[in-house]
Formats: structure tokens, sequence, C-alpha cells
């Protein structure tokens, strides 16, 4: 009992720093692919399958996002309690997740892709790895909530709310964008404008202004000021 009450006092401590603290229930999905839009897109997601360390990472921060890793760290650890998913952040340059099994469950999430001579070179051991991409897959969001989640979660990371009407999400990764404007459109939400890398864009980044409506504003009002520093 008292593993249990340690536990459950933790779940408590957590409550305000994650999606879980809403007032309604979150399905298993909807926690996956909050956690997933949190991850960090900007250069694109990769799968090395052979190398002995790599191959286990699902996805790393900057440092300097201290309250976004909080808030992702909290909700992974609830995920992880209640569906007995083992994994571990290690820190040294960056802020890592790192699987500790070989189930995965955000890999549903993804396409994987590999080109011709794509290969990931380490200097360590002077060896090449074969290299994947991964795209998310707008297959595996087909319900309602799991866009408006990951919605959210990809908002905590890559936007700003820039007036009660007007929102915006910037990134480097045109793919990531594009994917993020594809669940914008399935909900209905009105889009504003999308930029392209300009001399105004610091970094080439891609921007979607909207307007978000129902339950994604609700949903981003409620949550807009996690993970800001």
């Amino acid at each position: 009992m008292e593993v249990k009450n340690r536990i459950y006092i933790l779940l408590l401590l957590l409550m305000n720093n994650s999606l879980l603290s809403q007032s309604r229930h979150f399905s298993k999905e909807e926690k996956e692919t909050f956690l997933l839009g949190m991850f960090n897109h900007y250069n694109g997601n990769t799968y090395i399958p052979t190398h002995p360390v790599l191959k286990n990472r699902l996805t790393f921060f900057l440092n300097d996002k201290e309250s976004l890793i909080k808030v992702f760290k909290d909700t992974l650890l609830q995920y992880s309690l209640e569906n007995n998913f083992k994994y571990e952040m290690r820190q040294s340059a960056f802020t890592e997740l790192y699987k500790l099994e070989d189930d995965n469950p955000f890999g549903k999430y993804f396409i994987k892709k590999r080109f011709t001579n794509d290969f990931y070179y380490d200097e360590k051991d002077d060896q090449e790895y074969p290299l994947y991409f991964l795209y998310l897959n707008k297959k595996a969001f087909k319900e309602k909530n799991s866009q408006i989640s990951f919605l959210l979660g990809a908002f905590i990371n890559n936007g700003i709310v820039l007036s009660d009407d007007k929102y915006v999400f910037k990134s480097g990764n045109t793919a990531y964008i594009n994917f993020v404007i594809v669940l914008l459109k399935k909900l209905n939400v009105k889009i504003l404008k999308i930029e392209g890398p300009n001399e105004s864009t610091l970094g080439g980044m891609r921007s979607v202004f909207f307007e978000p409506s129902g339950e994604l504003k609700i949903m981003l009002k409620k949550n807009s000021n996690l993970g800001k520093n």
C-alpha cells in the first residue's frame, strides 16, 4: 500500500504540468499524440536501426527549453505508469528520450522511408549505419481527439498566441508544418496565412497563421502557457 500511496501522491503533484491535468478522461492514443506533438521535429525524424545506441532514441530537446521538458517529462511519467512503457531520459548536450525495450508506442504514427545511400556516420566508431527518415502518417490520425491533442503538443513546442483570434505555428521543418496544416484543415480551422522562408523569417522558418475554433481553441486557451519559459 505504501508504494501505491507514493505513486498516487506523485501523480497529484504532476497534475498541474501535463495534459492529464484536464477534467475529462484522455485516451491512450490522445496521450501518445500529445507527447508526439511535443517531439522535436525541427530537423526531421530519423531512425537508425543498427546503431547500438541511437536505435533506441525517440527524440531530443535543446536544454534551454526547460519548461517544455518539464511538461514532457511529467506527462510521459504518467503515461508510462499507466501503460508500462519503459524509458530513460538522458541529459548531456541535449535532453534525450530513449526506449528501454523493443516496443515503441510512437512508431505507428510514422511512415518509414530510406533513400539510396542514406547513412549516418558515427565518428566514434568510424562506422556508417543505414538511415531511415520518418514521416508523420496522416492515416494514423483518424480520430478528431487525437488530431487536437497532437496540435496541442505541437503548439506547446512551436506555437505562439498573437491575439485572441490569431495563432501561429513556426518551424524550420517544411514537412512538419505541412502536416500541421493537414490537421488544421481536417478540423475545419480557418487558415489565415501560410508563410514560407523569406528574408523576414529567421533560419528559413515556415509558418501557418490560423484562427482556432471549437474544442481546439478551448484546449489551446487552457494550455497556451504550458512549456513556456
